[in-house]
């Protein structure tokens, strides 16, 4: 059995829970316009790419991943209880938005904090490459 790509988008003012794990080849998960999408596990053998945008917030309980691509503009929130990747997690936290990390371990982060922004990564990691502009935090 083939394990196959994931999408889930979250639009405005929405609320989404998925309380199953997924597991998948890649994920493109979104939350735009003040929703709120919230995942129990989300494991993917490849790439997650996650987008909040607009006021969002998106909540994942436990991320695993080769790789990822994380997008947050615009006064919206993204919480990672556990993320577990074994590649490069890039990262784009701006305008006014919080990316939050509480554990886990990821090999290499690269990417930009920016615009009043705030990253706060607790999980271990191996090579740190984020800058940071314009009145904002990185904290690792």
């Amino acid at each position: 059995m083939s394990v196959e790509d994931y999408s889930r988008h979250t639009p405005a003012g929405n609320t989404d829970i998925v309380e199953n794990p997924v597991e998948c080849q890649n994920a493109d998960v979104s939350s735009t316009h003040s929703a709120t999408l919230r995942f129990k596990k989300l494991s993917c053998l490849g790439n997650a790419k996650i987008s909040v945008d607009h006021s969002a917030t998106l909540v994942i309980s436990h991320l695993v991943c080769a790789s990822a691509e994380i997008n947050l503009s615009y006064a919206s929130k993204l919480v990672i209880d556990n993320f577990e990747c074994t590649g490069t997690v890039k990262i784009y936290d701006g305008y006014s938005s919080t990316l939050q990390i509480d554990a886990g371990s990821i090999d290499k982060v690269t990417g930009k904090v920016e615009y009043s922004s705030t990253g706060i990564c607790y999980a271990k990691i191996k090579r740190d490459e984020v800058s940071v502009e314009w009145a904002s935090t990185w904290k690792t």
